[in-house]
């Protein structure tokens, strides 16, 4: 049926986002046979936009070529949102491959066209490229822009409709906020009050604010990757900062 290659691809996204990636390629694999049989040029493009999800979800090499297919497809056609959506996918896979100003270009191309779940994506890669290339206040910035979004989206579009959009972990840019903090209070730690007490009290904030995203987003079904293991060490790593902030406060005098 015309419907069923459709049907294959959010499966496929389903697969991908549960890292069943044999399944997830078997189901595009199908897809496209039947998209080739109907002759239906805007499926084979959603098509190869979501091979290319799958395979950079994958870490597949290969996801770079496949985006740049996708996004031209979409562009010839006219589809100015999904080419949109297909550049923030070509821009993660340059961001993959070290191509970080490349990445940080397309982001900012893509958000003229964006939707409102692309727009998220595109400031989540936009702080990651940032971020890799040590432009650590724009990073701040955009994790900050992709967070808020993201949270705005949340309020308006149902779960299953929000979840089946995003194949990469949606906590990813909360995850990455909250190590900058972090990083932060450790570098700060050793800084005269009130800056130390600060950065301390900023890395607790962004703790509390990624666990209560995570809860939110595990009894949503959303894929979260380990973040109860990892907030718990983070936790921990918090708890040793704030521990030697007291000590240097008692060797200071000034408690």
């Amino acid at each position: 049926t015309p419907t069923l290659p459709w049907i294959r691809l959010q499966r496929a996204r389903a697969a991908a986002m549960a890292a069943r990636y044999t399944d997830a390629r078997a189901l595009l694999e199908q897809a496209s046979y039947s998209l080739a049989a109907q002759g239906n040029t805007v499926g084979e493009a959603h098509l190869a936009l979501v091979e290319a999800q799958v395979q950079l979800a994958a870490g597949d090499t290969t996801a770079l070529e496949v985006a740049a297919r996708a996004a031209d497809a979409f562009d010839r056609l006219g589809l100015a949102r999904a080419h949109a959506a297909a550049r923030v996918v070509h821009a993660d896979a340059l961001r993959a491959a070290g191509h970080h100003d490349a990445a940080i270009a397309a982001c900012v191309a893509a958000l003229v066209h964006a939707g409102p779940q692309t727009r998220v994506q595109a400031w989540a890669v936009r702080g990651e490229a940032l971020l890799a290339s040590n432009q650590l206040e724009p990073a701040k910035a955009a994790f900050d822009t992709a967070i808020d979004a993201f949270e705005a989206l949340r309020q308006r579009v149902p779960g299953d409709e929000l979840r089946r959009a995003f194949v990469s972990d949606v906590m990813r840019p909360y995850r990455r906020r909250l190590a900058i903090a972090l990083d932060d209070a450790t570098r700060d730690a050793a800084c005269p009050e009130p800056r130390r007490r600060v950065a301390v009290e900023d890395a607790f904030g962004w703790l509390e604010r990624f666990k209560a995203r995570a809860l939110a987003e595990r009894s949503a079904g959303t894929r979260t990757e380990g973040s109860d293991d990892r907030s718990e060490g983070l936790r921990m790593r918090l708890d040793w900062i704030h521990r030697r902030q007291q000590e240097q406060l008692e060797a200071d005098g000034t408690t």
